[in-house]
Protein backbone atom coordinates (compact mmCIF):
# COMPACT_ATOMS: atom_id res chain seq x y z
CA UNK A 1 0.00 0.00 0.00
CA UNK A 2 2.76 2.56 0.87
CA UNK A 3 4.53 1.62 -3.07
CA UNK A 4 1.07 2.75 -4.42
CA UNK A 5 0.56 5.72 -2.51
CA UNK A 6 4.32 6.73 -2.83
CA UNK A 7 3.76 6.20 -6.18
CA UNK A 8 0.21 8.15 -7.27
CA UNK A 9 2.02 11.00 -5.04
CA UNK A 10 4.73 10.49 -6.99
CA UNK A 11 3.09 10.97 -10.29
CA UNK A 12 0.40 13.44 -8.94
CA UNK A 13 3.57 15.94 -7.93
CA UNK A 14 5.17 15.32 -11.10
CA UNK A 15 2.02 16.49 -12.74
CA UNK A 16 2.10 19.96 -11.71
CA UNK A 17 3.92 23.24 -12.61
CA UNK A 18 6.53 24.64 -9.39
CA UNK A 19 3.53 27.23 -9.99
CA UNK A 20 0.46 25.46 -9.47
CA UNK A 21 2.23 23.50 -6.55
CA UNK A 22 2.99 26.66 -5.13
CA UNK A 23 -0.70 27.67 -5.45
CA UNK A 24 -1.79 24.06 -3.85
CA UNK A 25 0.24 24.50 -1.01
CA UNK A 26 -1.01 28.35 -0.40
CA UNK A 27 -4.35 26.66 -0.21
CA UNK A 28 -3.35 24.16 1.84
CA UNK A 29 -2.23 26.79 4.22
CA UNK A 30 -5.79 28.54 3.84
CA UNK A 31 -7.17 25.43 4.93
CA UNK A 32 -5.44 25.38 8.13
CA UNK A 33 -5.36 28.72 9.55
CA UNK A 34 -7.96 28.42 11.60
CA UNK A 35 -6.86 25.73 13.44
CA UNK A 36 -3.29 26.99 14.11
CA UNK A 37 -4.73 30.94 14.64
CA UNK A 38 -3.43 32.17 18.06
CA UNK A 39 -1.20 29.12 18.56
CA UNK A 40 2.18 29.97 19.99
CA UNK A 41 4.26 27.07 18.60
CA UNK A 42 3.33 24.45 15.97
CA UNK A 43 5.95 21.70 14.98
CA UNK A 44 6.35 20.97 11.35
CA UNK A 45 8.50 19.18 9.41
CA UNK A 46 11.52 19.18 6.39
CA UNK A 47 9.16 17.42 3.66
CA UNK A 48 10.93 14.61 2.22
CA UNK A 49 10.90 13.56 -1.37
CA UNK A 50 6.92 14.49 -2.91
CA UNK A 51 6.03 15.11 0.57
CA UNK A 52 3.63 18.56 0.50
CA UNK A 53 5.25 21.38 1.51
CA UNK A 54 4.61 23.19 5.12
CA UNK A 55 6.44 26.08 4.34
CA UNK A 56 3.79 28.22 3.48
CA UNK A 57 1.92 27.27 7.38
CA UNK A 58 4.73 28.10 8.73
CA UNK A 59 5.20 31.51 7.45
CA UNK A 60 1.61 32.12 9.05
CA UNK A 61 2.98 30.73 12.71
CA UNK A 62 4.17 32.67 15.83
CA UNK A 63 7.00 30.16 16.43
CA UNK A 64 7.81 26.86 14.57
CA UNK A 65 9.70 23.57 15.52
CA UNK A 66 10.84 21.03 13.84
CA UNK A 67 12.10 17.36 14.37
CA UNK A 68 15.07 16.47 16.01
CA UNK A 69 16.58 13.14 16.57
CA UNK A 70 20.16 12.38 18.11
CA UNK A 71 20.46 9.25 16.04
CA UNK A 72 18.28 6.63 14.14
CA UNK A 73 16.88 4.82 17.47
CA UNK A 74 16.14 7.85 19.97
CA UNK A 75 12.65 9.66 20.41
CA UNK A 76 12.11 12.15 18.28
CA UNK A 77 12.02 15.51 20.10
CA UNK A 78 10.83 18.86 18.94
CA UNK A 79 13.46 21.61 18.80
CA UNK A 80 12.85 25.37 17.85
CA UNK A 81 13.23 26.36 14.52
CA UNK A 82 16.57 28.84 13.69
CA UNK A 83 18.48 30.08 11.54
CA UNK A 84 21.24 27.39 11.35
CA UNK A 85 20.67 23.43 10.41
CA UNK A 86 22.17 20.72 10.44
CA UNK A 87 21.71 17.20 9.10
CA UNK A 88 19.98 14.47 11.19
CA UNK A 89 20.61 10.57 11.42
CA UNK A 90 18.17 10.46 7.79
CA UNK A 91 19.83 13.41 5.86
CA UNK A 92 16.82 15.61 6.65
CA UNK A 93 17.76 18.95 8.25
CA UNK A 94 17.32 19.26 11.38
CA UNK A 95 17.45 22.19 14.25
CA UNK A 96 20.92 22.07 16.15
CA UNK A 97 21.28 20.26 19.83
CA UNK A 98 21.82 23.22 21.01
CA UNK A 99 18.25 24.70 19.82
CA UNK A 100 15.79 25.09 22.90
CA UNK A 101 13.25 21.81 23.52
CA UNK A 102 9.62 22.79 22.57
CA UNK A 103 6.49 21.52 23.83
CA UNK A 104 3.86 22.52 20.23
CA UNK A 105 0.10 22.85 20.81
CA UNK A 106 -0.10 21.86 16.96
CA UNK A 107 1.46 19.06 14.81
CA UNK A 108 1.61 19.52 11.62
CA UNK A 109 2.52 15.71 10.44
CA UNK A 110 3.11 14.07 6.84
CA UNK A 111 1.99 10.98 5.77
CA UNK A 112 2.15 8.47 2.76
CA UNK A 113 -1.99 7.71 3.10
CA UNK A 114 -4.92 8.99 5.24
CA UNK A 115 -8.67 8.49 5.80
CA UNK A 116 -11.04 11.18 6.14
CA UNK A 117 -11.56 9.81 9.84
CA UNK A 118 -7.55 10.15 10.73
CA UNK A 119 -6.26 7.40 9.87
CA UNK A 120 -2.38 7.54 8.98
CA UNK A 121 0.16 5.25 7.32
CA UNK A 122 3.55 7.24 7.70
CA UNK A 123 7.13 5.66 6.81
CA UNK A 124 6.52 2.87 9.02
CA UNK A 125 9.21 3.57 11.64
CA UNK A 126 6.73 5.05 14.09
CA UNK A 127 8.16 8.28 15.24
CA UNK A 128 5.12 10.30 15.16
CA UNK A 129 3.06 8.09 16.46
CA UNK A 130 5.02 7.68 19.72
CA UNK A 131 6.09 11.19 19.45
CA UNK A 132 2.03 12.21 19.58
CA UNK A 133 1.28 9.88 22.25
CA UNK A 134 4.28 11.18 24.71
CA UNK A 135 2.65 14.96 24.09
CA UNK A 136 -1.06 13.46 24.42
CA UNK A 137 -0.49 12.33 27.53
CA UNK A 138 0.81 15.56 29.07
CA UNK A 139 -1.67 17.73 27.75
CA UNK A 140 -3.67 19.22 25.52
CA UNK A 141 -2.29 18.54 21.36
CA UNK A 142 -3.67 19.07 17.41
CA UNK A 143 -2.60 16.87 15.22
CA UNK A 144 -2.99 17.68 11.23
CA UNK A 145 -2.01 15.48 8.13
CA UNK A 146 -0.75 17.39 5.20
CA UNK A 147 -1.55 15.34 2.14
CA UNK A 148 -1.88 16.10 -1.01
CA UNK A 149 -5.66 14.75 -2.64
CA UNK A 150 -4.49 12.24 -4.15
CA UNK A 151 -3.23 10.47 -0.78
CA UNK A 152 -6.98 10.75 1.09
CA UNK A 153 -8.36 6.98 1.01
CA UNK A 154 -11.35 5.27 1.97
CA UNK A 155 -9.83 2.60 4.84
CA UNK A 156 -5.60 1.80 5.97
CA UNK A 157 -4.57 -1.15 7.88
CA UNK A 158 -4.08 0.20 11.38
CA UNK A 159 -2.31 -1.05 14.58
CA UNK A 160 -2.56 -0.17 18.39
CA UNK A 161 -0.42 1.83 18.70
CA UNK A 162 -1.17 3.98 15.86
CA UNK A 163 -1.90 8.00 16.79
CA UNK A 164 -5.74 8.94 15.19
CA UNK A 165 -4.68 12.46 13.57
CA UNK A 166 -7.28 15.35 14.59
CA UNK A 167 -7.51 16.72 11.42
CA UNK A 168 -6.61 15.81 7.60
CA UNK A 169 -5.62 18.44 5.45
CA UNK A 170 -5.63 18.83 1.80
CA UNK A 171 -5.49 21.95 -0.75
CA UNK A 172 -8.54 21.35 -1.64
CA UNK A 173 -10.52 19.87 1.97
CA UNK A 174 -10.15 20.23 6.06
CA UNK A 175 -11.17 16.82 7.85
CA UNK A 176 -12.46 16.81 11.34
CA UNK A 177 -11.50 13.53 12.61
CA UNK A 178 -11.48 13.70 16.53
Amino acid sequence: MRRDLRKARSEYVGSLSPEQRRRAEDDLAGQIAAVIEGVDCIASYAPMGNEIDPAAIERAARNVALPWFSDRSTNMEFRMEGDFRESGPWGVEQPPFAAPLARPAVILVPLVGATRAGDRLGQGQGHFDRCIADLRSSGSLTTVGLAWDCQIVEALPTDPWDETLDYVATPTALYRCR
